[in-house]
């Protein structure tokens, strides 16, 4: 298992229940403590939850508020002002409840930097990534509109000499809460593979200028550029001049 595998398992861990007997948290917990980045960000992470938690604690709830529940559903006709008023209540309770329990539950995004994404994104390729497409298709215009289709925010601007080229497929996946996407692309240019994998800007504390920025990382080259509300990270195993035909 490696980091990030492990920050999505561990991403569904709450402060109140860490079931260490789930063999997938416990191989999750051993990768963390060799990862100081993960176990801060782990930490912080059950720091926020303790907050919430404690947070929702301080609400006072009625003793009766099951039985006012109960009873409000039960009456077929307007109750008199002062019940009326404790059904309010007992239903803005619930409504705190719920709106906190939705607050643990849904993953929370949260910004990172360009050094981050372009680790976590040579992680998934290495060690991640089962090498299955959400969408498999030679066509990028294909793959274009599948994806867009699906998320009426993303709008895919690549450079010609990739947009131009057969694709292998797409991927979706997590990174940070947010929603990062592969796309494989097989351009003459650089004789090889070239990833696409783009995140919304806001995702990146740091995000790049449009002119893209190449970067030789422990396995890949890679170029990294915004175009529009879009960061663009490509990693490829071409030559960094090839890559540089590309875009």
């Amino acid at each position: 298992m490696n980091s990030l595998e492990a920050k999505f398992i561990l991403e569904a861990c709450r402060s109140v229940r860490l079931d260490e007997s789930d063999p997938k948290i416990v191989d999750a917990l051993q990768v963390m403590e060799s990862d100081p980045e993960l176990a801060q960000w782990f930490a912080a992470s059950q720091e926020y939850d303790r907050a919430v938690i404690a947070k929702l604690k301080a609400v006072p709830v009625p003793e009766d508020l099951a039985e006012r529940i109960r009873a409000g559903r039960a009456l077929g006709h307007p109750s008199p002002r002062r019940g009326s008023k404790g059904r309010w209540l007992a239903l803005a309770a619930l409504a705190i409840v719920l709106a906190t329990l939705a607050v643990l539950l849904i993953p929370r995004a949260r910004p990172g930097d360009i050094a981050t994404f372009r680790h976590d994104m040579e992680e998934f390729m290495d060690r991640g990534w089962d090498r299955t497409f959400d969408l498999s298709d030679p066509e990028f215009a294909k793959v274009k509109l599948w994806l867009e289709s699906r998320n009426s925010a993303l709008r895919i601007k690549l450079p010609a000499a990739l947009a131009t080229s057969p694709t292998l497929g797409c991927k979706n996946l997590d990174w940070h809460g947010n929603t990062a996407t592969l796309i494989c692309f097989l351009p003459k240019d650089a004789g090889t593979v070239v990833h696409i994998l783009m995140v919304n800007r806001k995702a990146l504390t740091d995000a790049p200028g449009e002119q893209p920025q190449l970067a030789r990382l422990t396995r890949w080259n890679s170029a990294i550029w915004t175009s529009g509300d879009k960061v663009y990270l490509a990693l490829t195993k071409a030559e960094p001049n090839r890559l540089t035909d590309c875009l």
